[in-house]
């Protein structure tokens, strides 16, 4: 009688606990499609199946998140409800299909898409403290919508480009083709540097790191990479390294807003606030209407003991749309008054 009434209690307890797991995750399935060019090639084609079906993916899942009351309660910005959702979600390709549509060849691409909703308030405080992945998340995002606008303008160019008459297939240029290669190739590449990004946003900064050093092995004049990687490298701990890494980043943009963010954040995490300030000072001439480097700003001004710079900052970031600004404000003229 004790063995039933503990194997039953043993069931009990393994349904509960999968069900418990099966309430912290949401599955999604997402079909990519992509309509071959002349231009195409069938594997940057496959790629780009792919990365529609991940858009697709990512848009659900920071749908679905945005209905959470832990994350209504963190009041997130669009670009942290998309970094939060790239940083939760795992992505497994399930079926790839060719056929025809019209005249040309059409793959799509089938993936399942996990979102991992365990453990959600902690992840939502990290990724309100690391500003700069929600940053360099929404720059790769802004850059692949870029680089798809100009692959669709390419494909659309190119049969009047070449001067096709009716029913004859024009022939790329060399020149064309090879515009059209490196932008695919860079596609691909940002697709990578997403990935690291997610798993920054994740706290998976071992992986990031691997993947940034791919990047760079492939791409060594790849500033966005030498950036990500030395983030990585300032949380871990190896503030140097991640120096030198963003001085790499600027030495080959150095006119890049982010690039001198993040070394105002590493020269921070070395304790050298008054470089860390020269720095964000350039950021926010290069970029004046970017809500985070005054809030940056701002925090080493508190940390200089000038109070008064610092508020004009924080109220700055808040009159920008930075969430995080209006609450140091608010709790500021709390603290006031009750003074």
């Amino acid at each position: 009688m004790k063995i039933i009434i503990h194997t039953s209690l043993t069931v009990t307890l393994v349904f509960l606990l999968l069900a418990s797991a099966l309430a912290q995750s949401e599955v999604l399935t997402c079909r990519g499609k992509y309509v071959m060019g002349d231009l195409d090639t069938k594997k940057n084609a496959r790629e780009l199946a792919l990365m529609d079906a991940k858009r697709m993916a990512m848009e659900e899942a920071g749908t679905y998140l945005e209905s959470s009351s832990e994350v209504r309660n963190f009041e997130l910005t669009k670009d942290e409800v998309h970094s939060l959702a790239s940083g939760v979600i795992s992505i497994t390709v399930l079926e790839e299909d060719w056929k025809l549509s019209g005249e040309n060849l059409m793959v799509t691409v089938l993936i399942r898409a996990t979102v991992d909703t365990s453990n959600l308030p902690r992840r939502l405080t990290t990724l309100k403290q690391n500003e700069q992945s929600v940053e360099e998340h929404a720059n790769i995002q802004n850059q692949l919508a870029q680089l798809q606008a100009e692959i669709e303008r390419l494909k659309a160019q190119q049969p009047a480009s070449q001067g096709a008459s009716a029913g004859t297939t024009a022939t790329p240029s060399a020149d064309v083709e090879r515009e059209y290669a490196a932008l695919t190739q860079k596609m691909t590449t940002l697709d990578q540097l997403r990935n690291a990004q997610s798993a920054m946003i994740s706290g998976r900064l071992s992986d990031a790191i691997d993947i940034y050093t791919t990047v760079i092995d492939e791409n060594p004049r790849m500033a966005d990479a030498y950036r990500g990687k030395a983030v990585a490298y300032g949380r871990t701990g190896r503030a140097q390294e991640g120096l030198a890494l963003i001085e790499r980043a600027l030495s080959i943009a150095p006119d890049n807003a982010l690039s001198h963010g993040v070394r105002s954040f590493i020269m921070g995490k070395m304790g050298n606030y008054d470089q860390a300030l020269l720095s964000i000072n350039k950021a926010i001439n290069i970029a004046p209407q970017n809500p985070s480097f005054y809030l940056g700003r701002a925090k080493l001004n508190m940390k200089l003991r000038k109070r008064q710079q610092a508020m004009k900052d924080f109220s700055r970031s808040c009159t920008l749309g930075n969430q995080d600004a209006c609450n140091i404000v608010q709790d500021i003229q709390k603290r006031t008054k009750r003074w």
